[in-house]
C-alpha cells in the first residue's frame, strides 16, 4: 500500500513514515527501522510472513474441501473457490 501511495503521488515516503509513527506509535519510521535492522533482514521477515499467511490460507481451504468431501456437500463458497483455482 505504501508503495502505491508513493507511486501515485498521494503521499511522500516521509509523510507515510511520520503518520505511522504518530498514529500507530511506531518507535521509529519504517525506513529508519529498515536501516537499523538491515534491509536484507526486513525482506526475509516479510517473505517468511507472506509464506506463513499463504500456508494458513491454504490450510483453511483444504479444511473446507475436506469437510465438503466428507459430507458430500459442495456449497457455493467452495464452488467459488474451486472456480478461482484456490483448490
Amino acid at each position: 500500500m505504501r508503495a502505491w501511495l508513493i507511486a501515485n503521488e498521494v503521499a511522500s515516503a516521509k509523510d507515510i513514515d511520520v503518520s505511522l509513527k504518530l498514529i500507530y506509535n511506531f518507535p521509529k519510521r519504517l525506513l529508519e527501522m529498515a536501516d537499523e535492522y538491515g534491509l536484507d533482514l526486513v525482506v526475509k521477515v516479510l517473505k517468511d510472513e507472506m509464506e506463513r499467511v499463504k500456508a494458513e490460507r491454504l490450510r483453511r481451504l483444504l479444511q473446507t474441501a475436506s469437510v465438503a468431501l466428507e459430507t458430500g456437500r459442495r456449497g457455493k463458497r467452495l464452488e467459488r473457490r474451486l472456480a478461482k483455482g484456490f483448490i
